[in-house]
């Protein structure tokens, strides 16, 4: 036999005799061949991943840190909001917590004011043998999550503490209504909680108001896509908005109160208010991206003196001999913001009501105002609104009262006077919160 030779084939290199067999000659291929199949999924994989496709949501939770070994609960999450996901065949995820980076406020203390950032819903998931691995973009790291069980529609996998139980969910969304206008309130805690004033429309009109704890404060406006829209809309609508409570409530205190209210057809649909996040699953998922949408969107800070309404957009209220209808936060803001757009007339109200708002009037010069001295950054003195539910006309010490034409009768569309309860009474039910 003769000497052996050597010579490199291509890449990767391999030594190869000469001499040897024609055949030699496909190890390289067959190499490569075998080593990218280490990076494509199994057949097992692949299965997993198509029957993980679809919406999941919380149905139940399996602790073993429990000394006496196992205990249920439908509470899946320490916090208040629990964890559902939909999977895309495009190897996406959607978290329905969202992720976030929480930081301190610039010039605070890390004790002091917290501000959240919102990364977002979405991100990677992947099946790796029995595991789900789903990327956070928060610390950029894979969320390691063994399949316990997966058929049909039903999902157990194992987390730390415990089991987490899903039920596949089926969406009919041809019987919900869509929508003209939503506004979301966020109202607070006790603690660090976002106060937020949000109202989106199927035009992409956008507009915002940051008080505490947010990312941005003051009053701003833009624009969203109307894909964007039908998006949020979409996620209220899955959360079955025409037939559940009006009010969700539970027994803990210092929550977060959000307010939510819905415009069709003109008119207020259906406003619903949820303490603690005590609403249904998709509730509470709907108001996450829409709350911090202002992180999303670019958006145009506003100056208050020119754009403002005279009137605060908090608890607004209607008043008549003795007795008050008064709106919930995020009707408030969506009567700020017919105020914000209507226009300034020389017409005189018949004077049915006065405005009343429980909190300080946020005076500020009126868009709308002509003279040099109410386009000035000065605040006013307001002494009354009065209003038949149409025109507002806001009198100030020492000047021309204000006329604003919202265009329709705000209070005869969405209320009636019987709705109006004593004073004392309204009052005390909607300033706690």
């Amino acid at each position: 036999m003769g000497d052996i030779q050597g010579q490199w084939f291509g890449s990767p290199r391999i030594l190869l005799p000469l001499g040897v067999g024609v055949s030699i000659y496909f190890l390289p291929l067959l190499l490569i061949a075998c080593h990218a199949k280490q990076d494509e999924p199994t057949q097992q994989e692949r299965r997993l991943q198509e029957q993980l496709i679809g919406d999941w949501v919380p149905a139940g939770f399996v602790s073993s840190s429990h000394s006496n070994g196992i205990f249920f609960s439908e509470n899946l999450t320490e916090d208040c909001i629990p964890k559902g996901y939909t999977f895309y065949a495009n190897s996406e995820v959607e978290n329905k917590h969202g992720y976030y980076k929480v930081a301190p406020a610039e010039g605070d203390t890390p004790s002091g004011r917290l501000k959240i950032h919102y990364l977002g819903s979405k991100t990677k998931f992947t099946v790796s043998g029995d595991s789900l691995k789903i990327y956070n973009p928060a610390d950029s790291t894979w969320e390691n999550l063994a399949i316990n069980y997966l058929r049909n529609d039903t999902l157990s996998i194992k987390g730390k503490g415990g089991i987490y139980f899903y039920r596949r969910a089926y969406y009919n969304l041809d019987t919900i209504p869509t929508f003209d206008a939503i506004i979301l309130s966020t109202l607070g805690c006790y603690g660090r909680c976002p106060v937020t004033n949000t109202m989106v429309t199927p035009e992409g009109k956008m507009s915002f108001i940051g008080e505490y704890f947010t990312t941005k404060e003051g009053i701003y406006l833009g624009s969203i896509p109307t894909r964007l829209y039908s998006e949020l809309q979409d996620n209220y609508r899955r959360a079955a908005v025409s037939s559940i409570p009006t009010e969700f409530e539970n027994n803990e205190d210092h929550m977060e109160t959000i307010v939510v209210t819905f415009v069709k057809d003109g008119k207020i649909y259906k406003t619903i208010r949820d303490y603690g996040n005590s609403g249904p699953k998709e509730l509470v998922w709907a108001h996450i991206p829409l709350r911090f949408l202002h992180q999303q969107i670019d958006l145009e800070e506003v100056n208050a003196w020119g754009q403002a309404t005279p009137l605060d957009y908090e608890f607004l209220g209607f008043m008549k001999a003795g007795k008050v209808l008064t709106l919930e936060p995020s009707e408030s803001f969506l009567l700020w913001n017919y105020l914000r757009t209507g226009h300034k007339t020389d017409k005189a109200p018949r004077k049915r009501f006065e405005m009343k708002c429980w909190r300080s009037y946020r005076v500020t010069t009126y868009a709308y105002e002509a003279s040099d001295s109410l386009q000035s950054n000065k605040q006013r003195e307001l002494q009354s609104v009065t209003t038949d539910g149409q025109l507002y006309t806001f009198s100030f010490e020492g000047e021309k009262p204000l006329t604003i034409d919202i265009g329709f009768n705000f209070f005869d569309v969405n209320f009636k006077e019987s709705d109006m309860v004593e004073e004392a009474e309204e009052c005390w039910q909607n300033l706690l919160y």
